[in-house]
């Protein structure tokens, strides 16, 4: 069971519960994310008189093959790396880790040894 069954950060509200979540006041509005998996990751366009409270969220889990390979590749290109993983599934934390993305995972993310640039620098 993952120590963050959560997620490590306040995940959007709009994010369905389950092992993925975009971290809320996170998103950039870079579209990478629901570009790769549209089926799976939403868009919530704010009004014009709230600039900046456009954002991503998951709007569903993955249940297939497909569906997690579209998942992993929205986590890929998530600029801010606001789409996170919050799960313990030890096949996606041996991928996560081996692509370089461990940062994305909450299990992981403790055990790092590196300065998260990302807090604070790109938050809208």
């Amino acid at each position: 069971m993952s120590k963050y069954p959560q997620g490590k950060y306040d995940r959007h509200p709009l994010s369905v519960p389950g092992p993925f979540y975009v971290e809320d006041e996170q998103c950039v509005n870079c579209f990478g994310p629901r570009d790769h998996a549209p089926d799976l990751i939403g868009f919530f366009e704010e009004t014009p008189d709230l600039k900046g409270c456009s954002h991503c969220y998951v709007k569903k889990q993955p249940a297939t093959g497909e569906e997690m390979e579209r998942m992993m590749q929205a986590l890929f290109a998530s600029f801010c790396s606001g789409l996170r993983y919050c799960g313990a599934d030890p096949a996606i934390l041996e991928r996560l880790t081996r692509d370089g993305q461990a940062s994305r995972c909450d299990e992981l993310s403790d055990d790092l040894d590196v300065h998260d640039t990302r807090r604070g620098s790109l938050r809208v």
